[in-house]
C-alpha cells in the first residue's frame, strides 16, 4: 500500500473517531433565541443604515453594490434553509433615513481600541435622531407584522466587522440593548479589499445566535472537525461565491434550523475568560 494511502486512511480513522466521541446526539435540544434577531425563522425585517464620519460621506454609486451583495446573499441563505427542510424564510430590507448616512463622530473599530465600549445600536440610532430605540423597534415590528427585526450598519470605513448580539444580563441593565445590529465595513482593515457577500451573512447570522468556528490557537481535533466544514460561512466568510459556502449543523442549531445538538458544538462555545 501506498504511503499516500496509508496517510488518508488514518486521517479518515482519525476523523471518524474524533467525531463517535463527540457526536452523540440530543435531539430536541434548541439554542434558544434572545434579542431582536430571534431565530432565523419566520419573517425578519432588515434594516439597513449606512453611517459615515464627519468629511467622509458615502456615494450613492457605493451603496448600490452593497444592497446588491445583501439581496444576494438573502437568496443564499434561503436556499440554505430549503436545504434544511425549514418553512420558507421572509425578509423584508427597508433603508432607514432613506439611505441617507447617518454621521457619526467616529466609526468604532475593534482593531484600534481593545473594546467597543458603545452599544452599536444604541449609538447610531441616537445620532439618527431616535432618542429611544425600543420604542422604534416595536413600532418596525408591528408596522411589518415580522418575527425578527435587526439593524446592519454599513460603514464607509475600512475595519474589522463584529456583531452585537444580546443576553437576558446585557438587557437587565439597558433594555435598549435588546435591539441587535452587526456593523460591517466597506473595505477589510487588513487587506483593503471590498466587503464581501460572506461577511455580510456572516455578522448577520450573529445575530440570529450563530458562533465563530475558528479559534485563534485550534487543536487537532477542532482541526479535524473544521476540515469537514470548511465551507461553513461561519468559518471561512471572506468570499463572494456563495455556491461554496453553506450551514452547517452547528449553526443549524444556533439560528434554530435543526434541534440536533452534538457534543462537539461545545469546543466552539465562546467562553468567559
Amino acid at each position: 500500500m501506498k504511503p499516500q494511502s496509508v496517510t488518508l486512511i488514518v486521517s479518515a480513522l482519525f476523523v471518524f473517531i474524533c467525531c463517535s466521541s463527540f457526536c452523540q446526539s440530543k435531539v430536541d435540544s434548541l439554542n434558544n433565541p434572545f434579542g431582536s434577531a430571534g431565530n432565523c425563522i419566520g419573517k425578519s425585517l432588515l434594516v439597513n443604515c449606512f453611517i459615515s464620519e464627519v468629511g467622509s460621506p458615502w456615494k450613492e454609486e457605493e451603496k448600490v453594490p452593497i444592497l446588491l451583495k445583501e439581496s444576494l446573499g438573502i437568496e443564499w441563505l434561503k436556499t440554505q434553509g430549503i436545504t434544511w427542510g425549514v418553512p420558507a424564510l421572509s425578509f423584508e430590507t427597508i433603508n432607514l433615513n432613506d439611505r441617507k448616512d447617518i454621521v457619526i463622530a467616529n466609526i468604532p473599530n475593534p482593531d484600534n481600541t481593545s473594546r467597543i465600549h458603545a452599544w452599536i445600536a444604541e449609538y447610531v440610532l441616537h445620532a439618527a435622531g431616535y432618542e429611544d430605540i425600543y420604542p422604534l423597534y416595536d413600532s418596525l415590528k408591528k408596522k411589518y407584522n415580522v418575527d425578527n427585526v435587526l439593524f446592519l450598519f454599513f460603514a464607509n470605513k475600512s475595519g474589522h466587522d463584529f456583531a452585537q448580539s444580546t443576553s437576558t444580563r446585557i438587557v437587565s441593565f439597558n433594555r435598549e440593548n435588546f435591539v441587535e445590529g452587526t456593523l460591517v465595513y466597506k473595505l477589510y482593515w487588513d487587506t483593503g479589499k471590498d466587503l464581501c457577500k460572506g461577511t455580510i451573512m456572516h455578522e448577520m447570522l450573529h445575530l440570529y445566535g450563530a458562533w465563530d468556528m475558528y479559534k485563534p490557537s485550534p487543536n487537532e481535533v477542532e482541526d479535524r472537525i473544521t476540515s469537514l466544514y470548511k465551507n461553513s460561512v461561519m468559518l471561512h466568510d471572506r468570499r463572494d461565491n456563495l455556491s461554496y459556502m453553506l450551514i452547517d449543523p452547528l449553526t443549524a442549531w444556533c439560528i434554530g434550523w435543526s434541534k440536533n445538538y452534538y457534543d462537539w458544538f461545545e469546543i466552539f462555545r465562546k467562553r468567559k475568560k
